[in-house]
């Protein structure tokens, strides 16, 4: 039998408001990317896609749901918005700091993946590098 809590707030005001802000209920072996943008949540999806694809280190679950958790409660919109300073695990300044050092380890490998979908090859030419992915080797 389900017992109902009253509620002061309203149906639509403080009560969205809080659900905005509360963070996501954490449930053993698995990670929530529930209120994260859609752009940031599909960015993550695929880092973890790319990631399982190939052998590497192994990310632990509860080192991507700090990270998902960090971008959450700061607002980004992408895994863009984080800056290199803010992945750096060993700057004092970092913003990813408080998510810990793991979290900016994946910040900074994701933001790698993601790299050969946000520049072109023009811009690596500018840039003065030459980004294999685009051609297929890797």
């Amino acid at each position: 039998m389900r017992h109902r809590t009253p509620c002061a707030c309203g149906p639509n005001g403080g009560l969205r408001w809080w659900y905005s802000r509360t963070a996501p209920v954490s449930r053993p072996g698995q990670i929530n990317l529930r209120g994260l943008h859609p752009l940031l949540r599909a960015e993550i999806q695929w880092g973890l896609f790319v990631h399982a694809r190939g052998s590497g280190r192994r990310w632990e679950l509860t080192q991507i749901q700090s990270l998902a958790d960090y971008c959450r409660d700061h607002g980004f919109h992408s895994l863009t918005d984080l800056t290199a300073d803010s992945v750096d695990p060993d700057g004092e300044g970092g913003r990813l700091t408080t998510a810990g050092r793991d979290a900016s380890y994946l910040a900074r490998i994701l933001i790698d993946l993601l790299t050969p979908l946000y520049v072109t090859p023009e811009q690596t030419r500018e840039q003065g590098y030459l980004n294999t992915e685009h051609f297929g080797a890797g």
